[in-house]
């Protein structure tokens, strides 16, 4: 789950949670946001505008619970996967590191 992603800094995971909005700022960056209040949360991902060819648009995410998987980063004091290895609907990461399944 989201809330356990800050315990995993450095470590690549494969992450789960309710995406609730998602916002993009006026470079063409996005953000999917796992609570209401993005400068309350605890983890984020970002998707630069690079790569969104390469996972789709991410604005059909809002509402739905996904799996994200990458390499967890600390940036402006929450967690964050922007290297983004794979976006998917939920049951998609199944691979060793997967946070809070017990593998």
């Amino acid at each position: 789950p989201v809330e356990q992603a800050k315990d995993h800094i450095g470590e690549s995971k494969c992450v789960t949670g309710k995406v609730l909005k998602v916002g993009q700022s006026k470079g063409g960056t996005m953000f999917l946001d796992f609570c209401s209040d993005y400068r309350k949360c605890t983890f984020t991902v970002v998707v630069f505008p690079s790569k969104l060819r390469d996972v789709g648009d991410v604005r059909q995410l809002a509402g739905k619970d996904i799996e994200i998987s990458g390499r967890i980063r600390k940036w402006g004091g929450r967690a964050e996967i922007s290297g983004v290895e794979g976006l998917m609907p939920l049951a998609g990461c199944f691979w060793p590191g997967r946070i809070g399944f017990g593998f």
